[in-house]
């Protein structure tokens, strides 16, 4: 102080970071391990003014800092330093899940560090009861990802997908993820839209140093790389991610109603237009091959922090491209009731994808570490995709040698603006945040060629019919444009409160968002007018000889090229109807008021009640032919979600905890929505129901959790959850094929038991030649789960059955070891779930299994100087298949009960390896 006296207890503080100390009995304090550069040295105890100094660390050594407190010369005011928890590192993870009033499961920067994964989907599987669908879809406790809400830095974010309520995880580079956050169980500050688990994804802000990152990957894809690579000329900036106008509909397109009109009654200057707009079509309708190129994976990150008068301003970029080729050799059957089947082909498809990715976070920090945040990501991802398709069709029975050339840019940003500020000694706390957050999916000129053969026999050759009114799934181009905006706000305010011996904290927060949809497309057909006698094209093609060679595509192209003629050949005529469009709405106005009530150092109670009134509008069109009969889908609802989450700690090291809760799971605007949509790979037609509603949820979780030491952790769990009217995927057969739809099942219950175990081998600290043990850690974690739903037996056959994506057991394990002083490190992860139906069945037509994968992973790496890092990796190692099954129950000949195993898809997604080398300064 002034006097020169020492003051003990003060905070000490690097404005900004998480770096600082308390000053000890002689008024000294040391930081350690502070990387060079120009800090606010923050200073503050009780009854003292705050006190902030600059300060200049070299990086050659030490640097000395005297501070003089100035005594307050009244009354003694609030003055508090507020540190910021480092969330990055697996200490501040576990550390955070023992405070936390919530049963949360997460992972951190650091441990991403030590895979080689390469974005948020396969990061997040690492956590306990977590699996992925799809490279994409995140599933927890085997609930499917229509029950899962995520969020991005506190604000949701938009559905990438048309077809399904899910986010693309993986669309966030895992070098930007500073932590990922699973909620598992309610709270009244969480959206209430969610029954597997809320999961908020949060990229990197927090700056300890000022750096340069440089990586760079090269991968080799077993099956892929160097091998026949079939694609199509598109942009020439597909290799940016996106069409640059060459699979845009022509200019000279009309609008849909004036393109139909000229069908009407066509004389001769109408066919002179038809015939030109038919020709200004892009002429591209086949393939050609080429050797598929290596991986490639190229990031950039700096992190500066610098001072501005008494402030902070601390930011982090970084910018990444990523491409990638993949062959997937598939297997695909649809069966009905034994013995029947509905198709039998074998499918290559070829996907050539782009990602580019930019990050922009900005942190102002004042005072006692008040913050401001402004938080930007963008990604921009294109695939270029081939799909040759080759068998036989039972229903028309025919061979079939068929094809789709089509291509996908999908773009999303999420920005937030965000506060977080403390007073009043940390009693009192506000955050708030604003943010705006975009995704368009854009899928032009989807190209589509079916050729068939009249029987089997060798010599026959392929050909390719055309009729006056054509088929969309036969000889059509598509065009389809996904538009999703989203605005949201909110605050949460938190006040404690001193009742004698007992501190009870109030909490409150608003909440709202809005978030709009616009779903266009338009859909043509090749057809032959009344006039032309072009009834068929014979492709040089035929059952005795290989498939998609270049005389089949040669013949092809001429087909395209030279009879495109209202006369005499085809012309392209428009079949889109008004179903195949639809806008929608949502707004969600939501609040809260809670309280935790720590009754003493052993007991915790935090409950609450959330208000939610959401209103869901949709406008489409019925799929009757007329145009004339339109759908509006209204479900507008006020909801109170009540919650409880109750802690019993025994001592330090163990605690109970017990969490009650209601939630619910709304339909997605693809579920309610008439448009119908032909998937060329999975030979099926989707579309929405707009009878379905709401689902509600209530959950209970009793959960036991022990910490051994500061970075060791057991947690032993029980959960319940009761479904009312749960959404789900279901089959229709339509006699040429299936239908995917969705509705309500009448209720539905699961529950299960979690083990999470995070142990380390310290005890080895003084083992002598069995020393470099104690860098290892062991990871595990299980998940058994058991689910039921009541069904009716007169459309499936059976009274109950598992829920629809429901896992009944879950395992991932993991063993890390990590030397400083040897700069190596070394992991092996391994993870697979059980059978869970993907999609439900009838009583002809049995549930689609998706059978267990298991998946072992390894990667090592080495620091080399002070600079360079090498790592080194393999992906799927044990090079198991993806299978889908199903299981149908027959009478053999004998009279016995008998069951068949049928394969619906397999495949191999081929081993992975990777080898990188990244530059830090």
């Amino acid at each position: 102080m002034e006097t020169g006296e020492p003051v003990l207890g003060c905070s000490v503080l690097l404005q900004g970071t998480t770096m600082g100390n308390i000053t000890n009995e002689d008024g000294t304090f040391e930081i350690k391990n502070v990387p060079g550069g120009t800090y606010n040295l923050i200073v503050s105890l009780l009854s003292y003014e705050k006190h902030i100094q600059k300060v200049v660390v070299s990086k050659a050594g030490e640097v000395s800092v005297d501070v003089k407190l100035k005594p307050l010369s009244n009354t003694i005011g609030d003055v508090v330093v507020t540190a910021q928890r480092r969330s990055d590192s697996e200490l501040s993870m576990i550390s955070a899940n023992r405070q936390s009033l919530t049963i949360v499961s997460g992972i951190t920067s650091q441990q991403i560090q030590r895979s080689q994964d390469k974005d948020a989907s396969e990061v997040i599987r690492r956590i306990p009861g977590v699996s992925v669908r799809d490279g994409k879809f995140v599933i927890v406790r085997g609930l499917t990802e229509r029950y899962n809400s995520v969020w991005l830095n506190g604000s949701p974010t938009p559905s990438s997908e048309s077809d399904v309520r899910a986010f693309s995880f993986d669309v966030i580079p895992s070098g930007q993820i500073d932590n990922i956050l699973i909620y598992k169980s309610p709270a009244p500050e969480l959206p209430a839209d969610f029954a597997g688990a809320m999961i908020n994804v949060k990229t990197k802000s927090l700056i300890d140093r000022n750096s340069i990152s440089l990586s760079y990957n090269f991968g080799y894809l077993q099956g892929t790389t160097g091998k026949n690579f079939y694609t199509y000329k598109g942009s020439n900036t597909d290799w940016l991610g996106y069409d640059h106008s060459v699979r845009a509909v022509p200019p000279a397109l009309p609008s849909t109603t004036d393109y139909k009109a000229l069908f009407n009654q066509v004389d001769d200057a109408k066919k002179v237009q038809i015939n030109e707009i038919s020709q200004s079509f892009n002429t591209i309708m086949t393939p050609y091959a080429k050797k598929a190129k290596p991986d490639g994976d190229i990031q950039l990150a700096i992190n500066h922090r610098f001072p501005l008068g008494n402030m902070t301003i601390g930011t982090i970029t970084a910018l990444g491209y990523n491409s990638s080729n993949v062959i997937e050799d598939k297997f695909r059957a649809a069966y009905l009731a034994y013995p029947d089947t509905s198709y039998r082909y074998n499918q290559t498809s070829y996907a050539s994808k782009v990602r580019l990715t930019a990050l922009s976070n900005w942190m102002l920090t004042f005072g006692n570490n008040q913050r401001i945040e402004l938080r930007n990501l963008f990604n921009n991802n294109g695939t270029s995709r081939v799909v040759l398709k080759e068998g036989y069709d039972f229903y028309t029975q025919s061979p079939e040698r068929s094809y789709e050339l089509g291509y996908e840019s999908r773009t999303t940003y999420s920005g937030q603006l965000a506060g977080n500020h403390t007073f009043k000694n940390d009693e009192i706390k506000l955050d708030w945040v604003f943010g705006y957050s975009s995704a368009n999916r854009d899928r032009p000129d989807l190209r589509r060629i079916k050729s068939t053969a009249t029987d089997r026999e060798s010599t026959t050759q392929y050909m390719i019919n055309f009729s006056t009114q054509g088929a969309s799934d036969a000889l059509g181009r598509l065009f389809f444009h996904n538009k999703e905006t989203v605005y949201n706000g909110g605050a949460n305010y938190s006040q404690v409160f001193h009742l004698g011996k007992i501190k009870p904290e109030l909490k409150a927060g608003i909440y709202f968002d809005k978030k709009k949809r616009s779903f266009d497309s338009r859909i043509f057909n090749y057809v032959k007018s009344g006039t032309s006698k072009l009834y068929y094209s014979l492709v040089d093609s035929y059952n005795g000889s290989a498939g998609f060679d270049d005389a089949m595509f040669a013949s092809i192209n001429q087909l395209f090229t030279t009879k495109i003629d209202y006369n005499t050949g085809l012309v392209v005529k428009e079949v889109t109807q008004k179903a195949d469009s639809y806008s929608a709405d949502n707004f969600l106005k939501a609040g809260y008021i809670a309280v935790n009530i720590p009754f003493n150092k052993m007991f915790n109670v935090y409950l609450g009640v959330r208000a939610e009134h959401n209103k869901l509008t949709l406008e489409g069109y019925k799929r009757d032919g007329t145009d004339s009969n339109p759908v509006n889908v209204k479900i507008d609802s006020l909801d109170f979600f009540p919650s409880l989450n109750a802690t019993l700690k025994l001592s330090d090291k163990y605690m109970f905890r017990y969490s009650f809760g209601k939630t619910v799971n709304r339909p997605e605007f693809r579920e309610v929505s008439p448009f119908v949509f032909y998937d060329f790979d999975q030979n099926a037609t989707t579309y929405g129901n707009p009878t379905v509603k709401n689902s509600y949820i209530v959950s209970n979780d009793l959960r036991f959790e022990w910490y051994p030491t500061a970075a060791e952790m057991v947690s032993i769990g029980v959960f319940h959850k009761s479904f009312k009217n749960p959404i789900e995927s279901t089959i229709l057969y339509s006699g040429s094929g299936w239908n995917y739809t969705f509705e309500n099942s009448p209720k539905a219950t699961s529950y299960g038991v979690e083990v999470d175990i995070r142990k380390t081998l310290h005890e080895f600290e003084n083992a002598g030649a069995f020393r470099f043990l104690k860098d290892i850690t062991i990871v595990a974690n299980a998940s058994l789960i058991k689910s039921t739903i009541k069904t009716d037996s007169l459309t499936t056959g059976a009274t109950e059955r598992p829920l629809q994506g429901q896992s009944p057991y879950i395992v991932n394990f993991g063993a890390y070891y990590q030397s400083a002083e040897s700069g190596l490190m070394f992991s092996a992860m391994y993870n697979t779930v059980g059978k869970r139906i993907e999609t439900v069945g009838d009583i002809d037509t049995p549930h689609i299994y998706e059978m267990p994968f298991n998946s072992l992973d390894m990667t090592a790496e080495k620091k080399i100087g002070k600079y360079l890092s090498v790592k080194l990796g393999v992906k799927n190692l044990l090079d198991d298949d993806i299978l889908f099954q199903q299981f149908q129950k027959y009478t053999d000949s004998n009279g016995n009960a008998a069951e068949r195993k049928q394969v619906a898809t397999k495949y191999n997604p081929g081993r992975q390896f990777k080898l990188g080398v990244t530059l830090t300064f």
